[in-house]
């Protein structure tokens, strides 16, 4: 998990993905509100296949109110391409990223993003330990 983050991290802040940041889809702009930063692991690193191993949807966003949405609409997104794709791989049409960023969040991951204690945190919270064992998709480092 740190090694996942230590590397989308850095990409993030790079591109201005964060709270803050304005995105659009299909037609409609939406602010991201929120990132569920302990969804974000070294399985939404997109792999040599072209795919992410988890289709993590970290990135919650609202969009402006609309008439038939007067609260606007809630979406969940992935991390798009330019921070998931480190390998570079030919990524599959049905696995691309569909929005495009608009404009830069004022910040990025929180400080302690990259901290094992926050990486134990987070696993607590996905439930990445079952009684102590680690799950077999976690034993091995990806890469």
């Amino acid at each position: 998990m740190l090694a996942g983050r230590k590397i989308l991290a850095p990409r993030m802040e790079d591109i201005g993905l964060g709270i803050g940041a304005l995105i659009e889809y299909e037609d409609d702009i939406y602010t991201v509100r929120d990132v569920v930063w302990e969804l974000i692991t070294q399985d939404s690193i997109i792999s040599e296949s072209g795919h992410a191993s988890s289709h993590t949807r970290a990135i919650v966003a609202t969009s402006f109110p609309t008439e038939y949405y007067p609260r606007g609409r809630q979406q969940n997104f992935g991390l798009p391409d330019e921070v998931a794709n480190v390998n570079n791989a030919e990524i599959k049409h049905w696995a691309r990223t569909t929005y495009k960023l608009l404009s830069r969040a004022p910040y990025g991951p929180p400080a302690d993003f990259t901290t094992i204690e926050d990486c134990r945190d987070a696993s607590k919270k996905l439930e990445m330990f079952n009684d102590g064992e680690r799950p077999y998709k976690y034993l091995y480092p990806a890469g």
